[in-house]
């Protein structure tokens, strides 16, 4: 953006996050500081649940998403060690065509599956904050 901003000077640049709000902003300041971005360690995780997000195509979750997400799958000397994509979505992409087990679904479905997960995990874990999302 800097280089094109010297070359252009009237250049305007803007970004658009649908799922992402001021109220979401508000929770991560309020609970890990101001200006906080999660960013999931894909190369670290055993399961990987995307919800309507290509994380390995338009849509990156941190510095190189395909990396990590590349690192997680290598098969060594134990090919259980290697993680596992489940992908529920609306229309086919990277990700999902990468995924070991893929759920096609309207998108006007990804928010009740999100609640349904959390209700399930919240039975199995106890964990009252999930409980909260679930019944709400």
């Amino acid at each position: 953006m800097g280089e094109l901003s010297a070359r252009y000077s009237g250049a305007s640049f803007y970004c658009y996050s649908p799922l992402v709000s001021a109220d979401s902003d508000a929770v991560n300041g309020e609970l890990y500081g101001a200006g906080v971005v999660l960013v999931p360690r894909l190369d670290k995780a055993e399961k990987i649940l995307s919800l309507d997000c290509d994380f390995l195509g338009y849509e990156p979750v941190g510095e190189d998403s395909v990396a990590e997400f590349a690192r997680g799958r290598k098969v060594d000397d134990d090919p259980a060690a290697m993680n596992r994509l489940y992908v529920a979505e609306g229309s086919f992409t990277l990700t999902g065509g990468s995924a070991d087990h893929r759920y096609r679904t309207a998108p006007s479905q990804i928010l009740p599956i999100a609640i349904l997960l959390a209700g399930e995990l919240a039975a199995k874990t106890g964990d009252a904050g999930l409980a909260a999302i679930a019944e709400a």
